[in-house]
Order: structure tokens, then sequence, then C-alpha cells
């Protein structure tokens, strides 16, 4: 990666690249967050939010290897299992916007509360 790598060059470089072992712990760690953040309440909201962006990115990834692999094993042209997958994967990938999104807001939000 170059110094002007985009996000979208890191998640390039994340689905081509990652072992998807990695990729399942990696969700099931953004899970354990996610559940330890609502069982911890709503002060840490950070955590919920981070375990969310965690799973979504790394179920995204998971998501499109499956479907790079159904495309390149089956024809040239896209399946119809593999768009639905893609689709998947899309969402993981709004839920991973949502989660940044908290995690953003749990530290900006208190400040704009306090300081009016």
């Amino acid at each position: 990666m170059t110094g002007n790598s985009s996000l979208s060059d890191y998640l390039f470089e994340l689905r081509r690249h990652a072992p998807a072992t990695k990729l399942h712990l990696a969700i099931g760690a953004g899970a354990i967050l996610v559940v330890a953040g609502f069982l911890l309440g709503p002060r840490f909201a950070a955590l919920t939010g981070l375990g969310c962006a965690m799973a979504g990115v790394c179920t995204w990834a998971l998501v499109n290897q499956a479907a790079d692999m159904m495309n390149s094993r089956f024809s040239a042209e896209s399946s119809s299992s593999a768009r639905w997958l893609r689709i998947a994967g899309i969402a993981a990938l709004g839920v991973a916007a949502l989660g940044a999104l908290l995690f953003m807001y749990s530290f900006v939000g208190p400040l704009i509360v306090t300081n009016h």
C-alpha cells in the first residue's frame, strides 16, 4: 500500500488476501464486543459500535470471497446466488457503517451535549 491509499484500497486488499479463518475469528470477536457492549449498557456504546464495524467489514469480505469463488467456479457470467451474496455483503457493510457512526458518536456526542 502506498501513502495515498484510500479506504476502498484497504477493503480490496482485505477481501483478496485475508484468509477465511482470520475473517471468521474477527467476526466472532466483533460479535463478542457487540454482546459485551449491550450487556454493559449505553455508556459502552463505543464498544458496541466497534464490534458492529469489525464484524460487518469482515462479513463483507468473507461473503465477497465466497461470491468470487462461485463466479470463477461456474462461468464467466455472474450467477444469481453470487449476486445475492454480494447484496448480503452490501448489507453487512451497512451494519459496519452504522457501527462506525455509533463508535464516533459515542465520543463526540457527550462533547456536544455538555458544551451547549
